[in-house]
């Protein structure tokens, strides 16, 4: 009988144990978040965002820490290694240059390293050495330094203890493993204190070829061989309690400091955090993909003070990545002859680790910083309005910044090479939205056999969409009508699993409808492209209409209109519309003047994982969003002496989620028929 209660005694301390681990487990996964708060925090880019990162860095990890506890009284406020060997620290000319300096000496030394590792694993150089200077600053970013504060301060006003950074450079991959532990604010002055709690994460970031994002509508590439994203993933996010099971009152006491039964979604709030911070950078951030981490089991630290002591009697709490889509904005990385172009505008020098200036670099800055101030008044009217509405005709004078951007793009290439690039820029733009694309011909160039071919395409494209559009949610029980068939025959598709014969006898299916989609698409750029080349034999005109057709459209425009305020977001609906108007003389002596329309008509796709960027930091995540709407609308000219945008407009209408009523009503009205807001000058 005394052995049995033993055994039952030994058997409920054990479920206690487990029940503590479990309640932890349940605070860590809940669906209330205490630091839902941190997701208010917008993340703000500095002007000059490197100046700012380095002198973090040099107060961070070079000058020692003002309030050391007596444990660890030398050193500086945080431990960094790379690769598990301590970073050599500036050199003495940096030494007493002030903080910035210092600091960029140390972020450029660390950049160094992981450019070499990036051109090593085929990275470009230029695009290297760029990405490698973001990935180097987040040493000194909130991204990353406040990403473990978001999983919930368990314990009454801890106090942070030590920090330490290890950097891991592997290739095309670079891992930050940040680990903090945390005392009793009684213990902090003791020379041998007991932790309380330890959180490490990590996040990897790589070196991305930014064709894997290209069926996404975000991405926006252009060249396809030289364009590269960075993509950021949690490997590691774990907090660790010291968890003295044994003790009367142990196992209430933690439950009361994680908020059980009411407890916050705090990985959650990891990755919202990380959406955020990371996205106003332009980094990728991919839940697809779970971390090498694995829970439960320690990973390698610096030896810092307690630690081993604390391992003997901590609950582990892990968290692994769920498989979802990546969920916030890019910045791609392009090289176009020597020069570098994130989300497709020029990276000036002023930009830079080590700046420099141009006065045409500032004016174009100048251009999309205003841009950015003008997107955030139009987001500060929204959070207090929860709704706004405004429409702008793009001054003339702004116009230029179209053309700027699509001469500073413009690739040294010859003619065989650009005709390549060419067709594949159109591709991914008429697969990412449906793009229609129609040509007014003079009579006497409409059956030319590169028009016929193109009028061809053309119907079968339209009609395919069309069909679609009517019957996407009855795909799979519906035969692909005879008529399109007919229009697809006329068309040479000869792709693998494009069959027309099956389509006779079976249903068409989703898959169905994106293989020819797909296969359209690369029919009808390589008909506008082979239309342009026949139609347009003077040099400078055709390599003129090479560029406006894949370039004028969510380059040359975008960059003007968001240049004025304009939001970007997820998108459904119409993709575009390019009108090409075509005044060919007869006479060659007369010199050819085409005109390019293009029209936009955006909605906000509510199940999409990206929010709306208002321009700069400022965001708004999904769940926030009732609706949202985007027409753009610009005209181009292009004749042999030059191309000009001659006309650009947008409206944009927001309509957001109020906290006291999740059913926002619409605004009443078309957002074309509403009174535009006042630009400011």
């Amino acid at each position: 009988m005394i052995a049995g209660r033993a055994r039952r005694r030994a058997r409920l301390r054990k479920e206690s144990v487990k029940m503590c681990s479990m309640s932890v487990t349940k605070a860590l996964c809940g669906r209330h978040a205490a630091f839902v708060g941190t997701l208010e925090q917008r993340f703000e880019l500095a002007p000059e965002p490197f100046d700012d990162a380095c002198t973090r860095v040099a107060h961070l990890y070079l000058r020692p820490r003002e309030d050391a506890p007596p444990a660890c009284p030398d050193g500086p406020s945080v431990m960094l290694t790379v690769d598990g060997q301590p970073l050599d620290a500036p050199n003495g000319q940096m030494q007493g240059c002030g903080p910035r300096i210092e600091g960029r000496a140390l972020v450029r030394a660390l950049a160094k390293r992981i450019e070499d590792q990036f051109v090593s694993a085929g990275v470009p150089q230029l695009i290297a050495s760029l990405q490698a200077e973001v990935i180097a600053s987040q040493l000194g970013r909130d991204a990353f330094l406040k990403a473990g504060s978001t999983l919930h301060e368990a314990r009454a006003n801890p106090c942070v203890f030590q920090q330490a950074v290890d950097v891991r450079i592997d290739g095309d991959k670079v891992t930050f493993h940040k680990t903090t532990t945390y005392v009793a604010p009684e213990a902090k002055s003791e020379k041998d204190p007991v932790l309380v709690r330890v959180v490490d994460v990590a996040l990897t970031f790589s070196a991305k070829r930014g064709d894997l994002w290209l069926w996404h509508l975000a991405a926006r590439c252009f060249g396809a061989d030289q364009n590269w994203v960075i993509e950021a993933r949690v490997d590691h996010a774990e907090v660790r309690e010291r968890n003295e099971a044994n003790t009367p009152g142990a196992l209430a006491a933690l439950k009361d400091a994680h908020g059980v039964p009411a407890p916050p979604d705090l990985f959650a709030s990891l990755v919202q955090w990380l959406k955020v911070a990371l996205g106003a950078q332009g980094i990728v951030f991919d839940e697809r993909h779970p971390g090498e981490g694995t829970p439960g089991r320690a990973p390698v630290r610096p030896a810092l003070v307690s630690l081993a002591t604390f391992e003997q009697a901590a609950t582990c709490v892990a968290a692994r990545q769920s498989w979802k889509r990546w969920a916030n904005g890019m910045a791609k990385y392009r090289l176009s002859g020597t020069t570098v172009f994130a989300n497709n505008v020029q990276v000036l020098g002023s930009q830079r680790l080590d700046p420099w200036d141009s006065e045409a670099e500032n004016a174009v800055l100048a251009f999309a910083q205003r841009g950015c101030e003008l997107g955030k008044r139009h987001y500060e009217q929204f959070q207090t309005a929860h709704k706004v509405a405004w429409q702008c005709q793009i001054p003339p004078e702004s116009l230029c910044y179209g053309e700027i951007f699509i001469r500073g793009k413009q690739a040294e290439l010859d003619d065989t090479a650009l005709r390549a690039q060419a067709k594949l820029d159109l591709r991914r733009e008429l697969r990412a939205a449906p793009s229609h694309i129609t040509i007014d011909l003079p009579d006497r160039l409409a059956e030319t056999p590169t028009a016929v071919a193109f009028t061809r395409v053309k119907k079968a494209y339209q009609a395919l969409h069309e069909w679609a559009s009517a019957n996407r949610a009855a795909l799979g029980t519906l035969q692909l009508p005879s008529q399109i068939r007919q229009l697809l025959e006329k068309v040479d598709l000869q792709r693998p699993g494009v069959n027309l014969d099956a389509f006779a006898t079976q249903a068409f299916t989703a898959q169905d409808l994106a293989t020819v989609a797909h296969a359209l698409s690369e029919t009808m750029a390589d008909t506008v492209i082979a239309w342009i080349v026949a139609t347009f034999t003077d040099d400078v005109m055709r390599r003129r209409m090479l560029d406006a057709v894949t370039q004028s459209g969510h380059g040359g425009t975008f960059s003007v209109i968001q240049g004025h305020g304009a939001i970007t977001f997820e998108r459904l609906g119409g993709g575009r519309k390019t009108h090409i108007k075509c005044d060919l003389p007869a006479s060659e002596k007369a010199p050819p003047d085409v005109t390019l329309e293009h029209c936009w008509d955006f909605k906000f796709d509510p199940e999409g994982a990206h929010g709306i960027s208002w321009g700069g930091a400022e965001g708004s995540l999904p769940a926030e969003i009732a609706s949202a709407n985007l027409t753009v609308f610009s005209v181009w000219r292009l004749t042999p002496a030059g191309m000009e945008l001659q006309e650009a407009n947008y409206a944009a209408q927001v309509v957001g989620v109020r906290p006291e009523d999740r059913h926002a009503e619409p605004l009443d009205g078309s957002v074309l028929g509403a009174s535009p807001q006042p630009m400011p000058t």
